[in-house]
């Protein structure tokens, strides 16, 4: 119960007896209590701090090699792509980097190629068996030709993308992009082409957008400039490397057909080749390189030969002569005959038929010549005749057998004079008639010596030019 005093409280007063206990508890229990609670903020701060240093190094990302990385903000690519190594942006889920591949990539694509078991896959092609039931569109891929052949093709593809931020702005998912666009552009290139064009990847003539090739190309080439005119149109930010046909085939049930033909068009044109090279060497040795002016080409097919008069200079004159005769054109074959003549005269027209017209104008100038000095040795032997008469022609025929007996040509055979009759039976001497022979052949060579050297022209060559 309360009670009233007056002195001051500057003196202590004895506590009731138990309570100074109860207070020295609760100190402890309180002390416990702070120091639990300054732990666990200790502990709480040191989480929250690698709590935010995580958070913060989710920012944060190493690029490989052959890779770029692409910054992006709540969604949206910012900045340019950054090279190999560490790179940073704003924390997930705020910012995120993602990894391009840029180097070289490699896919093999099988979806024009026939079903093939795993023991097959290994096996030449013409070893094969060949279906019995033919091709089955739901699992063999094939290409519909230009010329409604089918026709089985595996390309080997390398790609790379030449910009990264376009790549995954655009497409992203390349890859498939790049078979998408190359699957497009087989199909639609495959319907110009013949079967056989693309069997044996001949350059021919394609049309086509931007970024196709417009002639001289294979069929792979056209292809792969197809897929990249396509990539190109949408922004794609891929590269097509190289298209390269890994197999090539028709299907199996026409392969062994194919290949025989094939073989048999070789041989042919083996054979035309080779007679061609007859032929211009035969045509070359009888009337030189030129000998297109008066036979054209013999090998060439009579659709494709010029017509007359339509070249830049004479051609195949002989049968223009012959067409104009037959025709009963006179004049014109007079004038196509002369024309010959003039051809055969010059220098253009070698080989044998030039060496022929060369040596008979050459024996023509001698015989001329000849002649000529024959009738100047008449005109200087005239006046003496006039005067000697008889004696000056004893006096030639005596000239003319003393010659004629000093000749290595000549078998003399010697007679006794007299009034006896004289029977003379001759046979040829084995050993003279070889020395005649031989004489002979040195004055004719001797001779042709003298005619090519005045004619002052070097012999044309007997092959080809």
């Amino acid at each position: 119960m309360a009670h009233d005093h007056d002195h001051d409280h500057d003196h202590e007063h004895d506590e009731p007896a138990g309570a100074g206990g109860g207070a020295g508890e609760f100190d402890i229990a309180g002390k416990s209590l702070a120091d639990a609670l300054r732990v666990s903020f200790r502990v709480l701060t040191g989480i929250m701090v690698l709590v935010f240093a995580g958070f913060g190094l989710t920012g944060v990302k190493s690029i490989d090699p052959n890779h770029r990385g692409l910054k992006t903000v709540f969604g949206q690519i910012e900045g340019v792509p950054s090279g190999p190594g560490l790179t940073y942006t704003w924390p997930f889920p705020i910012g995120r980097i993602v990894s391009v591949p840029s180097g070289t990539q490699s896919i093999s694509m099988d979806d024009f190629w026939m079903f093939e078991t795993a023991e097959l896959r290994d096996t030449p092609l013409d070893k094969r068996p060949i279906p019995t039931d033919g091709l089955d569109p739901t699992r063999d891929g094939a290409l519909l030709t230009g010329d409604r052949n089918l026709i089985h093709v595996r390309f080997d593809v390398t790609y790379a993308v030449s910009d990264a931020l376009a790549a995954e702005t655009n497409v992203k998912g390349y890859e498939e992009f790049v078979r998408a666009a190359i699957r497009r552009a087989a199909v639609l290139t495959a319907s110009k082409w013949t079967a056989d064009a693309i069997m044996l990847m001949k350059e021919t003539t394609v049309s086509g957008k931007r970024g196709q090739p417009q002639a001289g190309a294979t069929f792979a080439a056209a292809v792969r400039y197809a897929a990249q005119a396509r990539l190109n149109e949408m922004q794609a930010g891929v590269e097509i490397l190289t298209l390269n046909p890994k197999l090539v085939t028709l299907p199996l049930g026409v392969l062994k057909s194919y290949e025989a033909v094939r073989t048999a068009e070789s041989k042919a044109h083996t054979a035309r080749a080779e007679a061609a090279y007859e032929a211009s060497q035969a045509l070359n040795k009888a009337a030189g390189a030129n000998y297109r002016i008066l036979l054209g080409d013999p090998d060439r097919p009579a659709a494709t030969q010029p017509a007359d008069g339509k070249t830049d200079k004479p051609y195949n004159l002989i049968a223009q002569y012959d067409r104009a005769a037959q025709a009963g054109q006179d004049k014109e074959a007079a004038a196509l005959m002369e024309l010959i003549g003039q051809k055969l005269e010059s220098n253009e027209i070698g080989g044998q038929a030039g060496q022929l017209v060369a040596l008979a104008r050459a024996e023509e100038a001698r015989i001329v010549q000849e002649t000529e000095t024959w009738v100047e040795r008449y005109k200087k032997l005239l006046p003496h005749y006039k005067t000697m008469g008889s004696t000056l022609l004893e006096l030639e025929l005596a000239s003319t057998l003393e010659k004629m007996f000093a000749s290595p040509t000549v078998e003399k055979v010697v007679l006794h004079s007299g009034k006896q009759k004289v029977v003379l039976q001759t046979s040829e001497d084995a050993d003279t008639v070889e020395r005649i022979h031989k004489a002979i052949a040195a004055l004719r060579a001797q001779r042709e010596k003298a005619l090519k050297d005045k004619m002052g022209a070097p012999e044309q060559p007997q092959g080809g030019g």
